[in-house]
């Protein structure tokens, strides 16, 4: 009969084998849920040795998502004067590709009363003239009202432009009189415009400015034809008002009814039609 203390020690080295392996088995099956300290020390050494350069980089794309994170977080002096920078270079473009409609001929009265005649500008009917009156507005050029006539007030605008201003085309809706008989002052006239209606502005004579002329007859100025280059036509009430203000300046008759004296007139931004 074998003594206890033989049979414990049997049943010790049966049982550690056993246990060994079951603790190897919880070993192998806990490893991918734990992170060896040797991977965490050399993940910071590797952030380590990222430069400066990355880092800031990464820090600069980061700033967008935190600007719209925390709206608000103070804006440094730093970036508002870049955001001004960027406002600017946007109105810049802005202006370059949306010029403006109208412009405002403006004059003063005896009295002192300031009038203003809106043109709406139609690039339509002669771009080079158009582009000659935003020039003239760039510049607030001068010129004058010289001329009074029941259908029409004329003028000048005198402003050394570098723009080349061209007689219109034929509008393609206008059928050309083949058969118009060119008047003295305009021998070689041709359809370079639209049959003048009430309120359209167009270069005097049959030329390309700088003179010019506001028609204000009631009726289509078929008389004329298609000779004069159209850039533009009369908005809102308080241009009708200017022009009947300037109806009561004394004229004189020199075979045209001239002003007696002229007014002058200043190319300003539109303002409010009324």
């Amino acid at each position: 009969m074998p003594r206890k203390g033989h049979v414990s020690s049997v049943l010790l080295c049966l049982t550690l084998p056993a246990l060994l392996w079951v603790g190897f088995l919880l070993c192998h099956a806990l490893a991918p849920y734990s992170v060896p300290v040797a991977t965490v020390r050399t993940s910071e050494a590797t952030y380590s040795r990222i430069s400066v350069s990355e880092r800031t980089t990464s820090s600069s794309t980061a700033g967008v998502a935190s600007r719209a994170s925390h709206p608000r977080r103070r804006i440094t002096e730093e970036e508002q004067g870049t955001d001004h920078s960027a406002r600017k270079q946007i109105a810049g473009i802005d202006q370059a590709v949306s010029p403006p409609e109208a412009v405002s001929i403006e004059f003063v009265m005896g009295s002192g009363t300031k009038h203003r005649i809106h043109v709406r500008l139609r690039p339509d009917l002669s771009q080079s003239s158009v582009d000659f009156m935003i020039d003239a507005l760039s510049k607030q050029c001068a010129g004058e009202f010289y001329r009074s006539e029941s259908f029409l007030m004329q003028g000048k605008v005198n402003c050394m432009s570098k723009v080349e201003v061209t007689k219109g085309l034929c509008p393609p809706t206008v059928k050309e009189d083949l058969n118009r008989k060119c008047p003295s002052h305009d021998q070689h006239c041709g359809c370079h415009g639209p049959i003048m209606t009430r309120g359209m502005v167009g270069w005097a004579g049959g030329s390309a400015g700088p003179d010019f002329f506001i028609y204000t007859g009631d009726a289509p100025a078929t008389h004329w034809s298609t000779d004069h280059t159209v850039f533009g036509e009369l908005v809102g009430d308080a241009s009708w008002d200017a022009i009947a203000a300037l109806r009561k300046l004394p004229t004189r008759n020199q075979g045209m009814k001239m002003l007696v004296q002229s007014v002058p007139i200043t190319v300003m931004p539109a303002g409010v039609a009324g």
